[in-house]
C-alpha cells in the first residue's frame, strides 16, 4: 500500500467503550419483532434496499416493524418510499437522536440491518461502528459484502453477509433470523463475546499505544 511494507503496517479498528453498552442491555422477553437500522440517510448506506427487502419479509411475517434512526439528503425520497409501499404503520424514520435514545432502541431491537453499498459517485462504507455497536447489545446483524465490514462481523456466527443491492438475498435472510428465535439468540451470544474480545476500547488503546512506541524506537 502506497509503497510501504507489508509486515509495517497494522490495522486498529474503532472500538466501544463496553461499561457504556452493557448497562443499557435489556436481556428480557421483547413483544413483537423489531429491525433497527441506524445510519445517516444517504446513498452509500443502502436503506432503500433494506426498506424494500423489509416490504418482501413483511409481507409473510405479519407484525414486522423496522425503525431507521439518522438524518440526511434522502430522507423525503424515502418517507415517498413507504408511503408508496404502504408501509407507513411498519417502517418508522425516527430521525437524528442522541447516544442515549440509540441506545435505548437497540435494546428493544431484535434484528440489526445496514446494507450499505457502493454510491454512484464510488463513495464506500468504512468499517461500520454501528455494526460493534448492535452486536455488543446482543443484536444478529444483516449486512453486505461491502469495503471492511466483513471484517466487523462474524460471518455466520454474529451476522449474515449479503451481496450489494440484492434485495431478494436480503428479504430472504431477514426471514430467516425473524423465524428462528434460537438463531438470534446464538448470534447474539456470539456477537457479544466478538466485540468484547475485538473491539474494547480500552484494549484498542494500548495497543495503539504499543504501535507508537515500536514506531519510536525504531
Amino acid at each position: 500500500m502506497l509503497g510501504f511494507p507489508a509486515e509495517k503496517i497494522s490495522t486498529i479498528p474503532i472500538g466501544v467503550n463496553l461499561e457504556d453498552w452493557a448497562q443499557q442491555r435489556n436481556t428480557e422477553k421483547k413483544s413483537g419483532l423489531k429491525l433497527l437500522t441506524v445510519a445517516r440517510l444517504v446513498e452509500k448506506k443502502g436503506i432503500y434496499y433494506s426498506i424494500m427487502a423489509f416490504s418482501k419479509a413483511q409481507a409473510v411475517n405479519h407484525g414486522l416493524e423496522y425503525h431507521i434512526i439518522g438524518g440526511g439528503e434522502l430522507y423525503n425520497n424515502l418517507v415517498e418510499l413507504i408511503d408508496e409501499l404502504g408501509l407507513t404503520d411498519r417502517v418508522f424514520l425516527h430521525g437524528p437522536r442522541d447516544q442515549k435514545e440509540i441506545m435505548q432502541f437497540y435494546a428493544v431491537s431484535d434484528i440489526f440491518v445496514l446494507p450499505s453499498i457502493t454510491a454512484s459517485d464510488g463513495n464506500t462504507e468504512g468499517q461500520g461502528l454501528v455494526l460493534q455497536e448492535a452486536q455488543i447489545m446482543g443484536l444478529p446483524v444483516i449486512s453486505t459484502f461491502h469495503n471492511g465490514i466483513p471484517e466487523s462481523i462474524l460471518v455466520n456466527q454474529t451476522g449474515i453477509l449479503v451481496p450489494e443491492r440484492d434485495i431478494e438475498a436480503l428479504a430472504e435472510k431477514i426471514e430467516h433470523l425473524v423465524n428462528n428465535q434460537l438463531l438470534r439468540d446464538e448470534m447474539g451470544k456470539n456477537g457479544i463475546d466478538f466485540v468484547t474480545q475485538r473491539f474494547d476500547n480500552r484494549k484498542l488503546v494500548g495497543k495503539l499505544c504499543e504501535t507508537y512506541r515500536k514506531v519510536l524506537d525504531e
